[in-house]
C-alpha cells in the first residue's frame, strides 16, 4: 500500500510557528503518513524559568482538514490555536506527560 502525502510540509510549519513562539518555547510537529496518515501532532513546550518548570501540551490536527488550504493559511490556523493555549497557560508535565487534547 503506497504511503499518502500529507497536505502540508510538517518542517515548513514547525519553522513557521517557532518564529511566532516566545524564546522560552519549543514546538514540535509530527506526523506519521505510513501509521496515521490524517493526524499531525503539534507539541508545544515551554521551560518556565521562574518555577523551573515544564509546561506544554500536545495538539493532534486532523490533516485531511488542510487539504483545500495553502500552507500559509494551516500555519495561520494552528497559529491561532497554540498562541490561545499559551494565553491560557501551559499546564505543567504530568507524569504520563503533555496534556493532550481531542483531534481539532
Amino acid at each position: 500500500m503506497p504511503s499518502r502525502r500529507l497536505p502540508v510540509l510538517l518542517q515548513q510549519l514547525k519553522q513557521d510557528l517557532e518564529e511566532r513562539l516566545p524564546a522560552d518555547c519549543t514546538v514540535y510537529v509530527e506526523g506519521w503518513p505510513a501509521k496515521e496518515p490524517d493526524v499531525v501532532i503539534v507539541t508545544v513546550k515551554c521551560y518556565q524559568l521562574n518555577t523551573a518548570t515544564l509546561a506544554g501540551v500536545e495538539l493532534p490536527f486532523v490533516a485531511l482538514k488542510w487539504k483545500q488550504k495553502t500552507q500559509q493559511q494551516v500555519t495561520e490556523d494552528v497559529d491561532a490555536l497554540v498562541q490561545a493555549e499559551l494565553v491560557k497557560g501551559l499546564p505543567p508535565k504530568g507524569p504520563s506527560g503533555f496534556t493532550r487534547h481531542t483531534l481539532l
